[in-house]
């Protein structure tokens, strides 16, 4: 309530020639605000007058980046942060199950999958690396990827699933 009273605001008395406003916002998160507060459902083709409701705030709309969910979890969970656990033998460089690499690259599959957020990716990793320190045996990483990725998801994705190999994949 407290956002579409705002752009009504910023609409109304900032409606000069010549004036812009950079506004960032969460598209999703609006849409649904709309269709809570007036009824409205801009993703439905129910529209006849095919003007979306957004239209009167917002003339031009610019998306930023899609990020690079590999890059960020090697930067939250990088080699240096592991070392212990190649020491006693609890995780190897590169291996099938037990290893960084499949960490991070499972971590970014399932992240990027699910289509959780930065924030929710940098969560995971710590609870992965949490995970990792406090269990006494050779960890499986793309279960334990798998696991956490889900367990945060707002959505059910079919093609989001660990490897066929993979002894827990039934």
């Amino acid at each position: 309530d407290y956002a579409m009273k705002t752009l009504e605001i910023i609409k109304h008395f900032f409606d000069v020639e010549g004036l812009f406003i950079i506004i960032p916002t969460n598209e999703r998160s609006l849409q649904k605000c709309v269709q809570a507060l007036y009824g409205i459902n801009e993703t439905s083709n129910q529209d006849t007058e095919n003007e979306c409701y957004f239209n009167k705030f917002f003339n031009d709309k610019l998306n930023l980046y899609r990020p690079d969910y590999l890059k960020l979890v090697q930067t939250i969970i990088p080699e240096e942060k592991i070392q212990p656990l190649i020491e006693d033998g609890k995780m190897t460089l590169n291996n099938k199950y037990n290893s960084l690499t499949t960490l991070q690259q499972k971590l970014a599959e399932f992240g990027e999958g699910f289509k959780l957020t930065m924030r929710e990716m940098v969560n995971i990793c710590n609870k992965a690396i949490y995970f990792c320190y406090n269990i006494d045996k050779k960890i499986d990483c793309e279960y334990l990827a798998f696991l956490l990725c889900r367990h945060v998801s707002r959505i059910e994705n079919k093609d989001c699933n660990i490897q066929f190999d993979h002894p827990f994949s039934t």
